[in-house]
């Protein structure tokens, strides 16, 4: 099963706004598409936290940006 999932940030015990993950596929993996000329340390840092805050064990960033698809998975500290 593939969804959408919207995750609160919070900030001194006060949401402070929400994280909204483009897919999440089988309760386990967070999918996130770009189209960029690389996958960069920023990237991969948006994804852990990501991970962290939805708990989940694994992200994959997919990168349509070039000629070749680039695919970088991420695993939760």
């Amino acid at each position: 099963e593939v969804q959408t999932c919207a995750l609160p940030i919070y900030y001194k015990g006060k949401v402070a706004g929400t994280y909204t993950l483009q897919f999440v596929v089988a309760n386990r993996i967070v999918v996130v598409l770009l189209a960029t000329d690389q996958v960069g340390d920023m990237d991969e840092a948006q994804m852990r936290r990501y991970l962290k805050v939805s708990r989940l064990p694994m992200g994959m960033i997919l990168d349509f940006g070039r000629t070749e698809l680039e695919i970088e998975s991420v695993h939760r500290k």
